[in-house]
């Protein structure tokens, strides 16, 4: 009798650990289920970096033909971003990320910096097609809290040094990596 009432209590203890496991896992689904902000979708970062790179290009296209540049050697654009968030919102997956570029260009042996941008995108995509574009989504009501705490945290000088460092690595044939903001002939 003693190792059936041995056996009996080894049973209950397994149905007792199977019921908690299935509770735990059942509550932690649940948990994932209703959280909107997704984990498993990063790679839609690198899809809204290379859009904005897409249309920075064409942009560039017409802008390089202008008499101002002139003279000019090896015009480049750089880019960092920090991510804030993907949130799933009516079936959409909204993305949220701050995006920082520079346009630089070489003359006369020098580094110049032409323009530069630190903008906040909230890119909407259905089925991973983007579906719409918005700049500085950020202040807009709708943006989740978490979202915008994120974006509190980000170090935009930090972003700008990623940029910097970038176009010094770039241009590796010039001597004097100083970055001038002055280009007297333009």
């Amino acid at each position: 009798m003693t190792k059936r009432k041995i056996a009996l209590g080894i049973v209950v203890v397994v149905l007792i650990g199977a019921l908690l496991t299935i509770g735990i896992k059942r509550n932690k689904k649940e948990e994932v289920d209703n959280n909107t902000y997704l984990m498993d979708s990063d790679y839609l970062y690198e899809k809204v970096l290379e859009d904005i790179k897409l249309k920075d290009t064409k942009a560039d296209e017409t802008i390089n033909q202008d008499k101002r540049y002139n003279g000019t050697k090896d015009i480049k654009r750089f880019y960092t971003y920090e991510p804030l968030g993907i949130v799933l919102e009516d079936g959409y997956k909204e993305v949220y990320l701050r995006v920082a570029t520079g346009k630089y260009y070489l003359r006369e042996n020098k580094i110049y910096q032409d323009t530069t941008s630190n903008v906040i995108y909230s890119y909407r995509f259905l089925d991973d097609d983007i579906v719409n574009v918005n700049n500085n989504a950020l202040f807009e009501d709708k943006v989740p809290k978490k979202i915008k705490e994120a974006n509190a945290k980000i170090d935009t000088a930090e972003m700008v040094k990623k940029i910097e460092e970038q176009v010094k690595t770039y241009y590796t044939k010039v001597s004097d990596k100083t970055i001038n903001t002055h280009d007297e002939n333009r």
